[in-house]
This record gives C-alpha cells, sequence and structure tokens, in this order.
C-alpha cells in the first residue's frame, strides 16, 4: 500500500483469509458477551479491541477476558495461533502458513476421492513448491513440539492445565497474556525460576520463529563459518555485517589460537553463524540451494548411465524430472540421451 499497489495489496490471499478470520473471530466473541454487557456498543468495543490485540500479539488488555465465557476464550485461543501476516512483527505461526496448511489438506482429500487427480497449490495464483510446503509443515511441527515440551516444564509447578499451557503459548507467540492466572490482570511472578527461564527461551524462539535457534542448536553449526557480506542494496545489513566482521573474527582467531576454551569457541561459532543467517551473509538452511540438488542428480545420474549405458531421462510436462530406466536408445523430444 505504501508503494501505491493498493488492488495488489487487496487482493493477497492471505490478507483475506487474515481479515475473515478477525472478523468471524469479532462477531462471535460478539455474540457471546453481549448479556454481560449494558450496552451493545461497549460490548462491540471491548470485542474488537481484544481480538485485534490478542491476533497482532500486542498484549494490551481493556477488560479482563478470563471471566468471559468459554467459546470467547477459545476463539482468542486459537488466534494466539493464528498470530499476524508473514513479514509483520507479530508473532505466532503467521496466517499465510495456516492458509497454505488448509489448502494442503484441501487437496490431500481431493486426492482421496480422485488418486489421479494432479492439483497445485497456489497462493495469489502463484504455484507454491514442494519444498515450501514441507518448510511449512516441518516448522508448525517444530511449534507445536516446543510448546509441548515448554509445557511440561511448566506443569511441573503445580498450576491447572489452562494456566500453564496458555501461560507457555502466550509466551511462544510473544502475545502477553493468557487465561485465569496469567490473564490480563494477573501475572508470572508464582512460577518457579525453571519455569521462568523456560517460558523465557520460549519467547526468545518464538520471536525469531523458530528455525534460527535449532540451527544454533544443531552441532554442524560450529563447524568453520564462511560468510559472504549481504547484498549491496541491503545498507543495514552490509553495514551491520561490516560491524560485527572484525571483532568476531579476531576474537574467533584468538581462541583458535590459544585453544583454552573449546566450548566457548564452539559457542562464539555459532552465534556469529546465527548473525549471519539473519542478515543474510548465509543462505539460510531451509531454503536448499538448486545447486546442491544439482550436483546430487548429476552424482546419481553417472552412478546411473554406469550401470545402464542406455539409461534415457525423460521429462514429463507435469513432473520436474522422471527417470526411465531403459536399455534402448530413445528418439523423442522430450527426452535427453545419455550413452
Amino acid at each position: 500500500m505504501l508503494t501505491g499497489r493498493v488492488r495488489q495489496a487487496l487482493g493477497s490471499d492471505e490478507l483475506k483469509f487474515f481479515l475473515l478470520a478477525v472478523v468471524l473471530a469479532v462477531v462471535i466473541v460478539f455474540g457471546n458477551i453481549l448479556p454481560m454487557y449494558d450496552t451493545a456498543g461497549h460490548a462491540m468495543r471491548d470485542a474488537w479491541f481484544q481480538v485485534a490485540s490478542i491476533v497482532s500479539t500486542t498484549g494490551f488488555a481493556t477488560t479482563d477476558f478470563a471471566l468471559w465465557p468459554v467459546l470467547p476464550q477459545l476463539i482468542l485461543l486459537l488466534l494466539m495461533f493464528l498470530g499476524g501476516c508473514a513479514g509483520s512483527t507479530a508473532g505466532g505461526i503467521k496466517a499465510s502458513r495456516i492458509l497454505l496448511m488448509l489448502r494442503c489438506a484441501h487437496r490431500s482429500l481431493r486426492r482421496l476421492i480422485h488418486p489421479r487427480s494432479v492439483k497445485v497449490v497456489k497462493l495469489d495464483g502463484k504455484p507454491v513448491d514442494e519444498d515450501t510446503l514441507n518448510t511449512v509443515f516441518v516448522f508448525f511441527l517444530c511449534f507445536m513440539g516446543v510448546l509441548g515440551l515448554a509445557c511440561l516444564v511448566v506443569c511441573l509447578d503445580g498450576f491447572s492445565l489452562t494456566t500453564s499451557f496458555t501461560a507457555t503459548l502466550a509466551c511462544l507467540s510473544n502475545t502477553g497474556p493468557g487465561l485465569e492466572a496469567v490473564g490480563p490482570m494477573g501475572n508470572f511472578s508464582a512460577f518457579s525460576a525453571l519455569s521462568k527461564w523456560v517460558l523465557s527461551a520460549a519467547m526468545l524462539i518464538g520471536r525469531l520463529e523458530i528455525f534460527p535457534i535449532l540451527i544454533l542448536l544443531l552441532p554442524s553449526t560450529g563447524g568453520r563459518i564462511e560468510c559472504r557480506p549481504p547484498p549491496a542494496d541491503s545498507c543495514e545489513s552490509a553495514g551491520f555485517f561490516l560491524l560485527l566482521q572484525r571483532p568476531f573474527g579476531l576474537f574467533v582467531n584468538f581462541l583458535e589460537k590459544e585453544k583454552k576454551s573449546p566450548i566457548l569457541l564452539k559457542i562464539v561459532r555459532r552465534m556469529l553463524k546465527l548473525v549471519c543467517y539473519s542478515i543474510g551473509a548465509l543462505p539460510f538452511p531451509g531454503n536448499a540451494e538448486k545447486k546442491r540438488s544439482v550436483v546430487r542428480g548429476k552424482v546419481s545420474m553417472d552412478r546411473l548411465h554406469r550401470r545402464c549405458p542406455g539409461a534415457v531421462v525423460c521429462r514429463h510436462p507435469t513432473q520436474e524430472s522422471h527417470v526411465l530406466l531403459r536399455r534402448q536408445r530413445h528418439d523423442a523430444e522430450d527426452c535427453e540421451v545419455h550413452p
């Protein structure tokens, strides 16, 4: 919208899904809390404000929604999972990921009815590749896994399931208030020190959207770092990279020379690699480079042709690559013959 492309912005599938979810949530919440208020205007104001506050993970509250009926509380809980749109500073899973997962589920159900049907998942009229869809499901799985593990630790304090679960979800989604003891009129002071550390870690993991922290914990992340400068058109990232490159490099060289702190050296390397991932100085591992897949494909095809000298690689119009093993040579135009 800032660039003047209002029609393109309003035509976004993610924006339509997000606005639809917000409007439905406001209608359901308003209909259930209306008997609790003297006027419809007051009920509508509280419904709009709390829905907007939760879905944008702002954390403000004008009323104690922990005292509302169960259905409005459930709607607010679902909005904590939803969060904002992709690219925003809001927390949660993000509306685009939820929309892609729903469309993947619809495609899978259609395949059960029509096994031979070919349907591509699209977003904003553009097809979404399978690698992106796999990354979305991996993110959702990691989100639920972190939520479950953190909730198990918080449950050790003996609070109710609603308090423990909503406290963990509020921290992981960076929403702020939860329900019951951690509602808008409560706080987290009653939790133990262990639970506070876990909830703090959940806030950090949710704020960085899980993947950078998990990459930081991988054993392979502690290897030697070869960062490349970020693109020239990103002035802030380039300046930040140049600012950190010198001190981090000197510190790493000092630790390597002394050979006294291998653990600290590994931590520093992982921190530097996390920074490089964040500013674009290193390619994100979730987006596998096509170059690697091409190399793997080349190696596998070399092995294939050593075993089958007359093998033929056919490119099907509906698939990226369709390999047919044949002993005889093929003269079709859509095939590449490898002697």
